[in-house]
């Protein structure tokens, strides 16, 4: 069976409900903690059925080698057209390997934030069955100023243009946190510092938390599932 490689970035930057659900459906997820130093990225990616590159709360201008790794993998499995799937700093890095431009956002999106799908994301596979605008988990201070060639703009929020987007046939970034559970949705909401940068506290934090986690696992599932449907041919499980 080949397998789908996962980089992780932090303790918290789980797979979440892509380990849970993607298990289930038979992936095999090959975890690999790609921002310690000793661990090893394979240069060989015969074996493997596609990428899932986790956030982290690192930025891609903060020069680290493992991020050059990484955009390499990233561009070798998007012309081999493999699926490749990244969120928040996954989106991010996936946008600079394949040819557009990551910088600061004008203002940190922390928390639930209402995201649109474009006309392109109301017809699009991966998003069937998804709301036209529905509250998205959010945690990031940079964001994809700029797509990469032959992509398309999948959905936007008020303050982050690109937050959904595809390149190509099987590559797809999601700004938001679409893997997250309540946990590691509180996780993300507990570094006091960043939330006082993006102007919203613990409190109201959490209050939404109570009010959108239920809609928004019914929605992060849905997508979750599409990918592994859609994007992750059934084919590609086996090898003769």
């Amino acid at each position: 069976m080949s397998r789908i490689l996962v980089l992780q970035h932090s303790d918290h930057g789980r797979p979440g409900r892509f380990g849970t659900i993607w298990r289930s459906l038979g992936f095999k997820l090959d975890v690999r903690r790609a921002s310690d130093p000793a661990t090893l990225l394979p240069t060989d990616i015969d074996d493997i059925h596609g990428l899932l590159i986790l956030g982290g709360p690192q930025n891609v201008d903060e020069g680290h080698p493992w991020m050059d790794r990484e955009r390499a993998l990233i561009r070798l499995a998007h012309a081999r057209e493999l699926p490749v799937v990244g969120i928040c700093l996954g989106c991010q890095l996936i946008g600079e390997a394949l040819g557009g431009e990551v910088k600061k956002s004008p203002a940190p999106e922390q928390g639930f934030i209402d995201v649109s799908l474009s006309p392109a994301g109301q017809t699009e596979t991966v998003l069937a069955g998804v709301p036209w605008t529905s509250p998205i988990a959010q945690s990031h201070a940079y964001e994809v100023s700029t797509l990469p060639p032959e992509s398309v703009l999948l959905g936007s929020s008020k303050g982050c243009k690109n937050q959904v987007f595809r390149v190509g046939l099987r590559t797809y970034a999601f700004q938001g946190h679409i893997e997250a559970d309540a946990q590691l949705i509180r996780d993300l909401n507990s570094d006091n510092a960043f939330n006082a940068r993006a102007g919203v506290s613990c409190a109201e934090l959490e209050a939404q938390v109570e009010r959108h986690e239920a809609r928004f696992g019914v929605v992060a599932d849905r997508i979750v599932t599409n990918l592994a449907t859609y994007a992750f041919p059934a084919t590609g499980l086996l090898r003769v």
